[in-house]
């Protein structure tokens, strides 16, 4: 990898990004030699022909080292690149004072890093900012079905293309457009960028437990409301896909007791159909979709007044295919 001269990767959408160059000319390892010349160094010193043999390498013509550099600086009628060991020295004292000066500097800051994130979000493979600042915004595409149709997917790719829209195609130009745009525009854009990163995915192989709970921190801090953002509890997105008994604690959860026992006889499909049209509309959502402390006062309240009407909806259930051989639930 060392020298391999080339960088393969997956970019943010997927595809692969190939970075090459990596490897300068002096850095090339050295051709394997012939097998004549190992036959001939094998059998032993070879008679000279009357040239000179060849002089051990001097250090100083091999750049970068400080005896290249003094030699350097012996020519003065040759003006010649700077060594990379020079160049590097140079430039690591300038970003130190700019990051001094960047850190004095709050407006310009924050201009840098929506720079640096617009980057992320609209020119992925662009190269154009030298804060080490990236925004990854994992594809959700295997997760499920349907994920890109629903509400909060649409609404992201509207904003997204409405900023593309203003923005300009080349990155070179993006600094001066960012410029040019107003503090309202850049905390909105700002916003939308970092909104592209937040992952709140839970899967089976990571242990990302401080990512989780600051996603409950944000969801906190913005209100989450999963049923405002589209999301309800039916039988493809959640009462098909779980046992019986979890879909008889949303249904007393959201409806009551009352309301739960009377579903209980049911066969699955039909319970979940039943538990469909009773959590419609209640808000209902299963714990991993709610955001903590705001739905908690409203869930308490919501089964409280369904307990006080006599939960009515749940009186004209159908009879499933045992009804019959099953008593009713006392009332």
């Amino acid at each position: 990898m060392a020298r391999a001269g080339a960088f393969i990767s997956i970019d943010m959408d997927g595809k692969v990004r190939i970075e090459r160059g990596f490897v300068r000319p002096e850095d090339e390892p050295a051709q394997e030699a012939s097998e004549e010349t190992v036959a001939a160094e094998a059998s032993g010193p070879v008679e000279s022909d009357g040239a000179e043999p060849e002089a051990p390498a001097d250090p100083a013509n091999d750049p970068g080292t400080p005896e290249a550099e003094a030699t350097a600086g012996n020519d003065e009628s040759t003006v010649k690149p700077l060594s990379d060991r020079l160049v590097g020295e140079l430039t690591a004292h300038r970003t130190l004072a700019l990051r001094e000066a960047l850190g004095r500097t709050p407006d310009t800051a924050f201009l840098a890093v929506v720079h640096a994130l617009c980057l992320s979000a609209f020119h992925a493979l662009a190269a154009e900012s030298s804060l080490e600042i990236t925004g990854r915004s994992p594809a959700l595409t295997s997760q499920g079905p349907g994920l890109g149709d629903c509400t909060a997917a649409k609404a992201l790719e509207a904003r997204h293309a409405a900023w593309a829209a203003r923005l300009p195609e080349d990155p070179a130009d993006l600094w001066a457009a960012l410029e040019a745009m107003s503090q309202d525009d850049h905390m909105a854009l700002l916003a939308h960028c970092a909104a592209r990163t937040v992952n709140a995915v839970v899967e089976p192989w990571t242990h990302a437990s401080g990512r989780i709970r600051h996603a409950d921190t944000l969801a906190r801090a913005v209100a989450l409301d999963m049923g405002a953002a589209g999301w309800s509890p039916t039988a493809e997105t959640y009462l098909g896909r779980v046992t019986k008994a979890r879909i008889l604690e949303a249904v007393r959860d959201a409806k009551g007791e009352r309301a739960a026992a009377r579903i209980e006889h049911l066969r699955k499909t039909d319970m979940a159909r039943e538990a469909e049209r009773l959590l419609a509309g209640t808000g209902w959502l299963p714990e991993l979709l709610r955001t903590p402390g705001l739905q908690t006062e409203e869930a308490t309240d919501r089964v409280g007044d369904d307990i006080a009407n006599d939960i009515g909806p749940a009186d004209d259930i159908d009879a499933g295919p045992h009804e019959e051989s099953l008593p009713e639930a006392a009332e």
